[in-house]
């Protein structure tokens, strides 16, 4: 595919001495859907905002379609806007709403008419096109917004965290909703949210955003079961992040020592030539856990005791405590787990090497695993 979008050493600052967005370089591919996924303060909604001419690039340039949108203004760029507020108008009803796009276009009342109605039909509110927005749901409210941005039939079209007024089953709804109507409309949609499982689950590329810069670009099973550093690893899907030290790295694995519980096999991250500290990472599923007594076949097998018992359902999570203190938690389904459960409980644990990583620490230390975890789905 080729690239619609371009951003080109793009920065923002706007003190002159702190930037927002460092050195961006990132293309975007005609009809694909990206996401750019970050914590608050990340970048990720600075860069959408250039990209909509809401903001300007202090340095750098974005391109559409290989043309400067440098001096363009936003309503002269082909894109479609979807805010998280919505920004409906009170006083218009739905259709006038969907129709302003168009009438701003000086496009002819049939083709208008046209339009709405199968706009309307699209996101399957073809019976409420007479009500105003605050006779609406939320959930309908965000479809008028999705609606309005595709009318015109936009070259691109952004959402800056469009369903974080949602709860969390509407949002869910809308996740498959939004990335039907994409897959319907075959659109180049860039889509910005902090909340790692909306990106999961609608994206085909995830750009993870850090202090103004991509951390890394990828699939988001190449994010999940690849990461590139402890941020991402920490960052995208739940890991468990213990101290190591490393003793030797050949090829692509690793050697290191987990201080009190025992020595460690894993895959190579991000570590420096001769770096001897390191975070050894591991997803909770990937974390078998037997009785003391049983044979574990797993490349690395540790001594644990169980210190929280939490079930949800379709899976049971255990809290562990490593004899060397580190805290992790595995995954598991119920069947699995059915003879364990008991807070104070001996255990073996074990995960193979290729289900690990040891990466180089960050600035900033991941938190510790709580053991009160009951809210983490």
């Amino acid at each position: 595919m080729d690239a619609i979008v371009r951003y080109s050493d793009v920065s923002k600052t706007y003190d002159g001495v702190t930037s927002v967005v460092r050195n961006l370089n990132l293309d975007i591919e005609e009809g694909e859907f990206l996401t750019m996924l970050g914590p608050s303060g990340s970048g990720k909604t600075t860069s959408l905002m250039m990209l909509a001419g809401f903001e300007a690039p202090t340095s750098g340039e974005i391109l559409l379609d290989g043309r400067s949108l440098a001096r363009v203004p936003p309503h002269r760029r082909d894109i479609g806007m979807v805010f998280q507020n919505y920004a409906l108008f009170p006083h218009m009803t739905v259709s006038e709403n969907i129709a302003f796009p168009l009438q701003v276009r000086k496009r002819p009342a049939a083709e208008i008419e046209q339009r709405v109605k199968r706009a309307l039909d699209m996101v399957h509110l073809s019976t409420l096109g007479g009500r105003r927005p605050l006779q609406l749901s939320g959930g309908q409210q965000q479809r008028v917004a999705v609606a309005r941005a595709l009318v015109f039939e936009p070259k691109i079209i952004l959402m800056d965290e469009p369903l974080g007024a949602l709860d969390r089953q509407l949002r869910e709804s809308m996740q498959l909703e939004i990335r039907s109507i994409h897959e319907r409309l075959g659109v180049t949609a860039v889509y910005v949210t902090h909340d790692q499982g909306e990106a999961l689950t609608m994206s085909d590329r995830i750009a993870i955003f850090s202090n103004g810069a991509i951390e890394q670009l990828g699939s988001p099973e190449e994010l999940y079961s690849r990461p590139s550093n402890a941020f991402v690893a920490q960052f995208i899907g739940e890991n468990n992040l213990m101290p190591c030290a490393v003793a030797r790295t050949s090829g692509l694995e690793c050697e290191a020592e987990l201080a009190g519980s025992g020595p460690v096999r894993a895959r190579y991250g991000d570590l420096s030539p001769g770096q001897t500290d390191g975070v050894v990472a591991v997803r909770p599923e990937k974390v078998r856990v037997r009785p003391k007594s049983a044979m574990d076949s797993s490349e690395n097998s540790f001594s644990a005791v169980v210190e929280a018992v939490v079930f949800f359902g379709d899976h049971v999570k255990l809290a562990l405590r490593l004899a060397g203190g580190q805290k992790l938690v595995s995954r598991s389904l119920p069947e699995d787990t059915a003879t364990f459960g008991v807070v104070g409980q001996e255990l073996t644990v074990g995960w193979n090497t290729q289900d690990c990583a040891i990466y180089a620490p960050r600035s900033r230390p991941a938190p510790p695993i709580p053991v009160a975890f009951a809210s983490q789905a």
